[in-house]
């Protein structure tokens, strides 16, 4: 991860409260990924394997109504982190 990547990633509230070791030891020392617009990074009910830090840009996390709706969760910009929690608790992605 370059230093300006990394400067974002301590930023943010989950990663600014550990020790530098403990953040690069969650990381894996893993390169930044770059994603094309309308990526899916995953799907309602599926394992939740990974969290993600938006080093730039921005994610938009919704859901499919019944009906066929998109209704908008949140959208995640530069610093933001999501999906920890169901992560580290061993769940499945909410949305």
């Amino acid at each position: 991860m370059d230093p300006f990547d990394w400067s974002i990633l301590r930023s943010t509230a989950f990663f600014k409260a550990m020790p530098a070791e403990d953040a690069l030891s969650l990381t894996g020392f893993r390169k930044a990924q770059v994603y094309d617009k309308n990526t899916t990074l995953f799907r309602q009910g599926e394992p939740a394997s990974a969290f993600f830090v938006v080093l730039s840009g921005w994610v938009k996390l919704y859901r499919i109504t019944p009906d066929g709706l998109e209704v908008v969760i949140n959208v995640f910009t530069t610093g933001d982190t999501f999906a920890e929690a169901a992560m580290f608790l061993g769940g499945r992605y909410p949305a």
